[in-house]
């Protein structure tokens, strides 16, 4: 079972992997980029063939912008318990990015299209040359800044040695 029920039938997520908070704010789930604690009870793709063992993170909505967060998810969400972040495998695990040409492609339109919030980050590194600082972007994205670079990488920002820089598809992308 992957999540476990209220007394009223609603999903629950367990506790935030931040704050340990455990109630019906816990309502934010995250993939990260690292292979999880236990193998089959994560994310995985099948367009690419990634199994099932990608890590979890659970946060609640006051911890939506923290990362790293504290744990993540051992397991199954409701019922596996936490694992401590740090004590995850530093090997990555992530889409081939090859096997995602045509939805790459989709995302990056619809990113730009469809969230003024996406556009305006990368509108703000395209004012600045094509780069600037995490720090940088942090500001100028204040209070998301972490959570945007996150999930705008790969696809649309190429992240380096503490910079930011916009990807070729990004660059073309706000050409149009």
């Amino acid at each position: 079972m992957m999540t476990g029920c209220d007394d009223q039938g609603r999903p629950t997520l367990g506790p935030c992997c931040n704050c340990g908070r455990a109630d019906d704010n816990v309502v934010n789930i995250m993939m990260v980029k690292q292979r999880g604690p236990t193998p089959g009870k994560g994310w995985g793709c099948v367009v690419c063939g990634l199994p099932s063992d990608g890590a979890l993170v659970v946060l609640c909505d006051d911890c939506g912008d923290v990362w790293p967060p504290t744990f993540v998810c051992t397991g199954y969400p409701a019922s596996d318990g936490r694992t401590p972040f740090a004590d995850l495998s530093p090997e990555p695990f992530d889409h081939d990015p090859a096997k995602h040409r045509e939805e790459l492609k989709m995302d990056i339109r619809n990113s730009l299209i469809g969230n003024p919030t996406h556009r305006k980050a990368l509108m703000h590194v395209r004012a600045a040359g094509g780069s600037m600082t995490e720090a940088a972007f942090d500001e100028a994205n204040h209070p998301h800044g972490a959570l945007l670079r996150r999930d705008l990488a790969p696809s649309l920002l190429r992240l380096e040695h503490g910079h930011v820089y916009l990807t070729d598809e990004a660059s073309k992308a706000l050409e149009d």
